[in-house]
């Protein structure tokens, strides 16, 4: 099942920086550049940062039945407003 992308706005470096490594370390997920995406566990997520835009889109693909896109909105949402963005 695929949610719907979630946009942040007036992310910087330092912000996109913070939440590759809380994802990476709290959920597993390697964030390995400004866009791509991962697998783990039956999620499958998808990001692009736009530096110049100040933008960051997270998008789950892809998650294991029974896993409702508002709890995971919710965790992507929690660790990126851990870094100062506003969600």
């Amino acid at each position: 099942m695929s949610c719907d992308p979630l946009v942040f706005t007036k992310v910087d470096a330092a912000q996109f920086a913070c939440v590759a490594q809380k994802v990476g370390a709290e959920v597993g997920i390697p964030i390995d550049g400004p866009m791509g995406t991962q697998t783990k566990g039956g999620f499958t997520f998808a990001w692009n940062f736009n530096e110049e835009a100040g933008s960051l889109t997270i998008q789950c693909l892809n998650s294991p039945f029974g896993v409702p896109c508002i709890l995971i909105d919710s965790k992507i949402k929690g660790l990126v407003g851990a870094c100062g963005v506003a969600t």
